[in-house]
């Protein structure tokens, strides 16, 4: 498996155990069946409730374009502020910050400080949009 921590530019090849999902469904029955009562998050039930979205990387909602850039780019296989403008039909300030997202959720490499676009990390949006959920529609 790849992996790419915000602070670094080129992923990190690691492993991890591979866990099934009829191991992942006895577990979670085990847990069920052992009678104590779930403590959770109030911040995540909110969100959840209120139907925002919170994308590993990016403090604060996503822009509601954010599942249309990641699929832009994912189809063009390059981001820059100027693909999202045109393409989504957006100015250039939207389009900036929908890039810094792009980059905080992963979709994207970091800028090597030039002017060129940047690399695609993610090679199919549809699974990557469904990883964390896509943001409502508005």
């Amino acid at each position: 498996m790849l992996y790419l921590p915000p602070e670094q530019a080129k992923p990190v090849r690691i492993q991890g155990a591979f866990v099934g999902d009829k191991e992942v469904a006895d577990l979670t029955s085990f847990l069920k069946n052992q009678g104590v009562n779930p403590q959770y998050t109030d911040e995540v039930t909110t969100m959840a409730k209120a139907g925002t979205v919170s994308v590993p990387g990016v403090s604060g909602n996503v822009d509601e374009l954010f599942k249309d850039a990641v699929k832009v780019v994912c189809q063009y296989d390059r981001a820059s502020a100027s693909l999202l403008q045109r393409r989504l039909s957006i100015g250039y300030a939207r389009a900036a910050r929908i890039v810094d997202q792009l980059e905080g959720a992963g979709v994207i490499a970091p800028s090597d400080g030039g002017s060129k676009a940047r690399e695609v990390l993610v090679q199919n949006a549809d699974e990557f949009l469904a990883s964390f959920g896509n943001p409502p529609a508005q």
